[in-house]
């Protein structure tokens, strides 16, 4: 699943080596996990500063909460799924080629459409998580990634639209499952202009 090559990951994170090896006899015990890849065991202990029993808990966290949120990870082929299918022309998510200061990757998140009624918040998150999946597995580990979420043209609406409990679990998935080093979620919002 991930296009970086576990040698690309040693060459930028020495400190990968033992640990990984720990991880694949843990996983190996577990039923419930899948055959996880050396570059995917780098990614984890990357986003957990190489303490392994964060990590073996950050990889639980990630195949449950994949598991048990369906909303963001379930039917997530544009191809059957239309209406996925009309979030891709409603909502763009894109990752900045260029990063922070401090080396942080840039997801920047907005609406094409601002019409309230056609914005559907979890599979805006649904498609976000899928840019975040697709940077992570071409990029391999990064130093942090900051999510601007530029809500111009966003209205009073768009807020009745969203779903509290979702927007929890979302957070909730970024800090605790999600393979990635957290830095940031900035949001832009001019309403009533």
């Amino acid at each position: 699943m991930n296009s970086v090559s576990i040698n690309e990951e040693m060459k930028k994170n020495p400190e990968l080596k033992e640990d990984i090896k720990v991880l694949e006899e843990w996983s190996g015990g577990l039923l419930h996990l899948p055959k996880i890849s050396e570059s995917d065991f780098a990614l984890f202990l990357h986003c957990n500063s190489y303490d392994v029993e964060a990590t073996k808990e950050h990889i639980e966290n990630f195949y449950t909460m994949r598991t048990h949120l369906p909303e963001f990870f379930a039917d997530r082929d544009p191809e059957k799924n239309a209406t996925l299918r009309k979030t891709f022309d409603r909502v763009s998510v894109i990752s900045l080629e260029k990063c922070t200061k401090e080396g942080y990757e840039i997801i920047l998140a907005r609406l094409i459409d601002t019409d309230a009624d056609n914005y559907v918040f979890n599979d805006a998150i649904k498609y976000l998580n899928m840019v975040l999946d697709i940077c992570v597995h071409e990029e391999g580990t990064s130093d942090g990634y900051v999510i601007v979420v530029d809500l111009n043209g966003a209205n009073i609406s768009h807020t009745t639209r969203l779903t509290w409990l979702g927007l929890k679990k979302f957070m909730l998935y970024i800090h605790k499952a999600a393979p990635i080093k957290w830095s940031s979620l900035h949001q832009h919002w001019k309403i009533f202009q």
